[in-house]
């Protein structure tokens, strides 16, 4: 059984600073357990490619094969957890974190963009309920370091339960609801010097 959450190092983050990767991840996080062909024809790529990089996803500890599910020629990679949190105090130093968290701060962002377009751009197929209950908020709070950390533990134990029981779902080992569907939260907390630099228009020119 994966954990629920991990706070990767450097050496992972390296490993997940490579967009098909990620994507590999994803799926596996998303539907459980599958094996290098199978996610080659999802993905349309050759197994040869999908299998080379889910042994790098493994050399980093983020997947791990399951050799009682498969065979001398396909073996079945499930994701060891479920959720990633990114932590400066993992990496050692600036250079590190710069390092590790270019690339992967960059697709992470990418799929956080495309999921909240997708879903205005099909919002008309959604039932009600769930254009009803879709959100996108925003807090400017005014913390401590320690309030923040406070901030951030009450977050993972509000969501831990539902990561549970999604994923219970997904592997069978809970009853499905009527109207089930995948449901992607995504969470940013980070301190910024100035609100105002963050709120400008990148496309306006200074005019100083």
């Amino acid at each position: 059984m994966s954990t629920i959450q991990i706070q990767p190092g450097s050496e992972a983050m390296k490993a997940l600073a490579h967009p098909l990767r990620v994507r590999l991840l994803g799926l596996l996080r998303a539907d459980g357990p599958s094996t290098a062909s199978r996610l080659a024809e999802r993905l349309g790529l050759s197994s040869g490619l999908t299998s080379y990089h889910l042994r790098l996803l493994a050399g980093a500890g983020l997947i791990i094969d399951q050799p009682e599910r498969g065979t001398a020629r396909d073996r079945w990679w499930a994701a060891t957890h479920e959720s990633t949190t990114w932590r400066y105090e993992d990496f050692g130093d600036a250079r590190a974190w710069d390092a590790a968290m270019g690339d992967s701060a960059m697709l992470w962002e990418t799929f956080r963009h495309r999921a909240v377009e997708a879903f205005e751009s099909d919002r008309s197929a959604w039932s009600e309920e769930w254009t009803a209950v879709a959100d996108r908020s925003d807090a400017l709070l005014r913390l401590t370091p320690a309030e923040t950390e406070a901030l951030n533990a009450a977050l993972t134990a509000a969501i831990d339960p539902y990561v549970e029981l999604s994923h219970a779902r997904r592997d069978g080992h809970a009853a499905s609801a009527a109207e089930v569907s995948p449901v992607v939260v995504f969470r940013t907390v980070v301190p910024v010097h100035d609100v105002a630099s963050i709120l400008a228009d990148p496309d306006k020119k200074d005019p100083s």
